[in-house]
């Protein structure tokens, strides 16, 4: 449907990413629909919590997986563009956005499900390592951008992996030595 919509003028190439932005407010619009399923009228708003909990009980894992659906597909639209533009920075930038809100839900669904949601680590952590990989790219096209160490050592934090942040964050106070946000982030590494 978004394709049939959104047509591209002849000669410009960025329209997987016009898809792609419609499929992410999608996913936003979704944020906590699991929740407010159904709606009350105003006579009955006292029993409104029981009713939300029944909501998330029967429809989270229904609304968990077309988040997740829409955030492949717009992934697949980013990466029809990175074959058409592979050196567009924002293209990566954006790239790595997606891959950091599909780890993101992932671990909001562990954290909310706990064990039954166990299967869901391994993907956790693959887009995670994805959201490292692209954001590995932009850190080789624009090696003093201090936004890709700062999303770096966020990305290492998120997996566990304190080495791989404390270069990043030494990296950070080199590039911003006055900041003492970073200064007091790299003392609690060590």
């Amino acid at each position: 449907s978004c394709r049939q919509h959104i047509l591209a003028p002849p000669g410009v190439s960025q329209h997987h990413l016009s898809i792609a932005e419609a499929l992410v407010k999608l996913v936003s619009y979704l944020q906590d629909f699991e929740s407010n399923f159904y709606r009350l009228p105003s006579g009955l708003q006292i029993v409104a919590p029981l009713f939300n909990a029944f909501s998330f009980y029967c429809y989270w894992e229904d609304v968990f997986k077309i988040k997740k659906l829409l955030l492949e597909a717009a992934i697949e639209e980013h990466l029809h563009q990175v074959r058409i533009t592979p050196t567009d920075l924002e293209v990566h930038a954006s790239l790595a956005n997606l891959y950091v809100s599909l780890s993101k839900l992932y671990r909001d669904v562990i954290a909310q499900r706990g064990k039954k949601a166990q299967g869901l680590a391994e993907q956790f952590h693959f887009a995670g390592s994805l959201a490292i990989e692209e954001l590995k790219i932009l850190n080789y096209y624009a090696p003093n951008d201090p936004w890709v160490h700062e999303q770096l050592a966020l990305g290492y934090s998120r997996l566990d992996m304190p080495e791989e942040e404390l270069k990043e964050v030494e990296i950070l106070s080199m590039l911003r030595p006055q900041d003492t946000d970073i200064l007091y982030r790299l003392g609690m590494l060590y």
